[in-house]
């Protein structure tokens, strides 16, 4: 999860965090809530019942007897929205009072984590305290066991796999931490450490939150959308992909990448997707056209909910303000006359064909693997997918935390009250050999990294894959 940073005063963080707002106005965001989710959603009760989230809804309704806080609130609707299962459908925390919190100069827990078997372990220390090191099993913190609070993160991580929600859950764990617990300067933790496998327990202090951004910018490329190096002393390529944005920049990279790939006389690439939650999926074509032939599709079939939200997000799309005018042309084109002119709540389908796409000179014809994770989401996810269905090389690493038949393509909202944001899927997408079995994209060869593997900085599924292609040759 990405922060944007905002320049406030305490007095500010005081007012917004302390703001309440009555029963009346709370009941009304929830109507709104659902109103709004129940219109844009093509299916919004595919996997929980209306019937199980509407007992939810009293559930939450009924302990709204005093006035609350918009944190208060989300924490109340936050896992009901969750609860519905799709991963692109759910209702953010209120940003802007952590964002205040942070500019405060106010601490975070200094752990970076990762949730592995029901089991959390420290991915990154930020304190002085060396016993700390990766690998480190957390068992409690300020006396609430591991168990407890890992079952009190997920329920507000939205998500349609378990992986993925563990996967989510350990990248918010500092955020949910704070909000569902309040401020803390130090933290009580038991903990098993790495070093000598003995259990200890300590107070730990908080790190100021800009030295932790100080520290996190010292490793850049984690905030790399794509680059490229070479494995040493190999012919062997690796594009890391972590973001689908900046599509233009993106083109340009490839054009660059493949140039140096031909020159290097690269003879095996790996394109690992592991840390991307998805974005624009056309830089799936711009990719996909340096090394693939076959003709292809993203989706069979992609469902769209007709909606005044998917209008508006539609004419987005396709106009600017002086092409307007054009609009009645609209309705003489099959794919844009049922969305902006057909009856509002129904649902459309549209069916797609694979198709031959251009090729881009230098073309790559040596092998390509992909690594993918629980990570692996979104467009990312249809990357894996139509690379799997169309057999375009290997995939190694562990199963996407995206399913095949999914949800998708976000509308933005927020309730009339509390301001509460959130976002809803207008659209749900079949992709090419898709299921309906809520399961990721299997790899040809699954290989699971072991937190150990955090203590020494290995990354042991890069390492399994060249491995593969040194044996190959």
């Amino acid at each position: 999860m990405g922060l944007i940073f905002f320049v406030f005063n305490n007095n500010s963080f005081s007012q917004e965090k302390s703001k309440e707002f009555t029963q009346a106005q709370l009941y009304d965001d929830i109507a709104s809530l659902f109103e709004t989710l129940e219109t844009i959603h093509p299916d919004l009760y595919f996997y929980t019942p209306k019937d199980s989230i509407d007992v939810l809804i009293e559930q939450a309704k009924a302990k709204i007897t005093d006035p609350m806080t918009a944190l208060d609130f989300w924490k109340l609707m936050g896992p009901v929205v969750a609860k519905l299962g799709d991963g692109h459908t759910g209702l953010y925390f209120p940003r802007k009072s952590y964002y205040m919190y942070l500019d405060s100069s106010n601490v975070i827990f200094p752990f970076e984590v990762v949730v592995r078997d029901n089991k959390v372990f420290v991915s990154k220390n930020y304190s002085a305290d060396s016993l700390l090191n990766p690998n480190t099993e957390i068992l409690e913190i300020n006396g609430m066991a591991m168990n407890f609070l890992l079952n009190e993160i997920r329920k507000y991580q939205w998500g349609e796999r378990q992986s993925f929600i563990d996967l989510k859950t350990g990248l918010n764990f500092n955020t949910y931490l704070w909000m569902l617990y309040g401020e803390s300067t130090n933290f009580d933790l038991r903990f098993v450490s790495s070093t000598n496998n003995q259990t200890y327990v300590k107070n730990v202090p908080g790190i100021i939150f800009d030295s932790y951004r100080r520290a996190k910018q010292k490793d850049n490329t984690e905030d790399r959308d794509f680059w490229f190096y070479q494995v040493a002393d190999q012919k062997i390529g690796v594009i890391e992909f972590n973001s689908m944005r900046r599509g233009g920049d993106f083109k340009n990279f490839l054009d660059s990448t493949f140039r140096a790939i031909q020159s290097d006389s690269i003879s095996d690439l790996i394109i690992d997707i592991r840390k991307n939650g998805g974005g624009n999926s056309s830089l799936v074509v711009s990719l996909f056209s340096y090394f693939n032939t076959k003709p292809y599709t993203q989706a069979t079939q992609m469902d769209v909910k007709i909606s005044r939200q998917a209008r508006k997000q539609f004419r987005k799309m396709i106009f600017k303000w002086y092409t307007y005018p054009l609009y009645p042309v609209t309705l003489f084109f099959n794919e844009t006359r049922p969305i902006l002119w057909g009856k509002k709540g129904k649902v459309v389908s549209f069916h797609e064909q694979p198709e031959t796409h251009k090729i881009r000179e230098p073309f790559f014809n040596g092998d390509v693997y992909l690594l993918t994770s629980p990570n692996t989401f979104s467009s990312a996810n249809i990357l894996a997918a139509v690379f799997k269905c169309y057999d375009m090389g290997t995939i190694i690493g562990e199963e996407t935390g995206g399913v095949t038949i999914a949800f998708g393509d976000l509308i933005y909202f927020s309730l009339p009250n509390t301001g509460l944001p959130g976002i809803c899927s207008y659209k749900k997408f079949y992709h090419p050999c898709g299921n309906p079995d809520n399961r990721g994209v299997i790899p040809d060869t699954e290989v699971i990294p072991d937190p150990e593997d955090l203590k020494d900085n290995r990354d042991t599924v890069l390492e399994f894959t060249i491995e593969t292609i040194l044996e190959k040759r």
